[in-house]
This record gives C-alpha cells, structure tokens and sequence, in this order.
C-alpha cells in the first residue's frame, strides 16, 4: 500500500504541460457544448414551426378543427422535424466522438512527446477507438436499471438509503470507466491497434492488481471529496441566485481539472515499470 500511496502522493506534482492540456479539454469541451446548444436552437425552431408558437391545448384544439390543408402542412412540418432530429443526432454523436477523439490523440501526443499528425488515418483510428468506449459505457444501463429494480423492491420506503447505494454506484461506476479507459488510451498510444489495446488493458490490469485497486481507492477517495468540499465551497447565495446551467458548467469545470488529474495519476502508474 505505502508504493500506491506514493504514487498518489506524486500524482499532483505536476509538469508545466498540466494547465495546457486542461486548456485543451476545456476548449473542447466548450466547443461540444456550444454545437449542442444551436442543434438544440435548431430544434426549437422547427418546434415552432409546428405548433406556431402555440400552447398545448390551443395546439391541439386548432388540429381537431383544422381544414385538411392545416393538417396535412402539420403532418408536413412534424416529418421535417423527426427527420432533422434524427440526422441532427446522428451528426451530433459522429462530431462529439471525432472531436474527443482528436483532442485526446493530441493530449497523449503531448504527454508521450510524440510528433503530432492530423492524418485521415491517425483521426479515424483515435475515433474508432473512442466509438468503442461509447459502447462500453452503454453497459451503465445493463447495470443500473436492474440495481435500480432491486433497490426499489427492497427499499420503497428508504429514500436515503436508495439514493446512498445509487450514489455509490454511479461514483464506482463513473472512476472504474475512467480509469480503464485511461489504461487503453496509455496502451493505444503505443501499440495503435484498438483491440490489442482493450486487451493490453486487461492484461495490464490482471497483473496489476494492487496497482489498478488503489487507483480506483484514491480516486474515489479524491472524487468524494472534492464533491464534499464544493458543497462547502459554494456559498448557498451564489446556488439560489445562480441559473441550473451556471451551476452546472462550475461543476464541469472541476470535473474536467479532476478527469486531467485523474489522466496524469494513470498515465504515471501505467508507465512505471
């Protein structure tokens, strides 16, 4: 335990290239954020332009008593919508997995000082990989929704109790995930080839047991409380004042200074021999 500890303890010395590649996760980040928020503009518009700007029950009486023509442009205007919806979904998910995949390719080129090339090929490959993670984190859901069932059967009355095992499990969860995917993206920053990376991180894992628990130990330990302290730090008028998206991208922004901590503890550990 004392040599986990260690490496706990060096985790936070950092290097000058730190805030530099925190800058390029926010960076990213906000460009995600901003090309969701006019996809979402877009949506309202098109809402709009369905419903005419209309409440719901003067909406739905105007379709009862409307003409043919009125319906048949509603009936237009809705197909419009759930195609540009879905499209607009799909493009979304194609730009998000690209551009997290480019701006990690680029954080790990930094971090192993590797030349740095924007090839088709390099792009395609980093996004191949972070596609395969989007596939992996979908097993959150296999998990939780019959943890959810159970804690609900046993536990109908114990609110308290029900959100204590919940949060546990999405606090397991969310470092377990994280730090795999750390693991994989050391090992594909060698090897380039996705699933002999996946398998490297099994493998790596499997005969670093000590060193893989007592990184998902500390970072736990650190993500609960850097939670605990940012209750306690933000004062209690800037919460009732403040809007939820305000909020919301405070806590992001410590979440990604965590996720970089979190990236250079792995990598370390990883590395060391």
């Amino acid at each position: 335990m004392k040599s986990e500890l260690s490496h706990y303890l060096k985790s936070f010395h950092f290097k000058s290239t730190f805030s530099g590649l925190l800058l390029i996760d926010y960076i990213t980040v906000f460009i995600i954020s901003l090309f969701l928020f006019l996809f979402n503009k877009l949506l309202e518009w098109r809402i709009y332009a369905v419903t005419g700007g209309r409440g719901i029950e003067e909406f739905k009486a105007m379709i009862i008593s409307g003409s043919v023509d009125a319906s048949q442009a509603f009936l237009s205007n809705v197909k419009i919508f759930t195609y540009l919806f879905f499209i607009g979904l799909v493009i979304s998910i194609i730009f998000i997995i690209c551009l997290a995949a480019i701006s990690q390719y680029l954080v790990f080129s930094i971090i192993k000082k590797e030349k740095i090339e924007f090839t088709k090929k390099t792009i395609s490959r980093w996004s191949g990989l972070f596609l395969v993670f989007l596939l992996f984190a979908l097993g959150y859901s296999l998990i939780y929704v019959p943890l959810r069932f159970v804690v609900n059967l046993f536990l109908p009355a114990n609110q308290t109790g029900a959100m204590i095992i919940l949060g546990i499990y999405h606090t397991l969860y969310l470092v377990v995930f994280l730090v795999w995917s750390l693991i994989v993206l050391s090992q594909y920053s060698e090897k380039k080839k996705v699933w002999e990376s996946i398998g490297g991180s099994f493998l790596w894992i499997k005969t670093n047991q000590k060193k893989f628990w007592g990184i998902i130990f500390f970072a736990s330990a650190t993500f609960l409380l850097l939670n605990i302290l940012l209750n306690y730090l933000i004062p209690l008028r800037f919460t009732l004042i403040s809007s939820a998206i305000t909020i919301f991208f405070l806590k992001l922004a410590i979440f990604l200074l965590f996720y970089n901590w979190l990236r250079w503890y792995v990598t370390k550990v990883v590395e060391k021999k």
